[in-house]
């Protein structure tokens, strides 16, 4: 009998290496199906939130691939602020957000996306610091607890964002 070396990368074997990304893989196809319907259903701002969204659950399953998990956060958090950008120069979002004439799930939806949206940059910067070796124990249970808040907020916000087709409808 042969014995079948499996090359190694850092003491992993590439057979687990492959099976995650073929896994991230298999999910982001499937990401692009739903962001495609949402898409044609909805508007372009919701398809390209429906995609932040769905980077940042990908990327949330996958914490134990450091490169991946970066990736893929960093992606969705800065597609995420893109689009923030985008409405308020587009649709003077923060003026129509402070002039109360949305419905309270419209407002709810500004208010948990913006909760979300001040989290990233903690996030990012201690995500960046452990990206580096820079971060120590206590600081990466901070990134873990910021972290799993902005991905609540952003999934309240996400969920809300649907009432804002109200007003399209209207």
């Amino acid at each position: 009998m042969h014995k079948i070396e499996i090359p190694q990368i850092n003491g992993k074997d590439l057979s687990e290496s492959r099976l995650r990304f073929s896994r991230v893989a298999q999910a982001l196809l499937g990401l692009i199906g739903v962001v495609v319907i949402v898409g044609a259903l909805t508007t372009p701002y919701m398809a390209a939130a429906t995609l932040a969204y769905g980077l940042m659950s990908i990327g949330l399953l996958n914490r134990k691939t450091t490169i991946v998990h970066a990736r893929l956060m960093g992606s969705a958090i800065a597609l995420d602020l893109g689009i923030v950008l985008t409405l308020e120069l587009q649709r003077h979002a923060i003026n129509t957000a402070l002039s109360f004439s949305l419905t309270p799930m419209q407002q709810a939806h500004i208010a948990m996306s913006s909760i979300a949206t001040l989290l990233y940059f903690p996030v990012v910067f201690l995500g960046w610091q452990r990206f580096r070796g820079k971060l120590s124990a206590s600081g990466m249970r901070w990134h873990i607890r910021l972290g799993i808040s902005a991905y609540a907020f952003r999934t309240l916000g996400f969920i809300l964002m649907f009432a804002l087709l109200e007003q399209k409808i209207h």
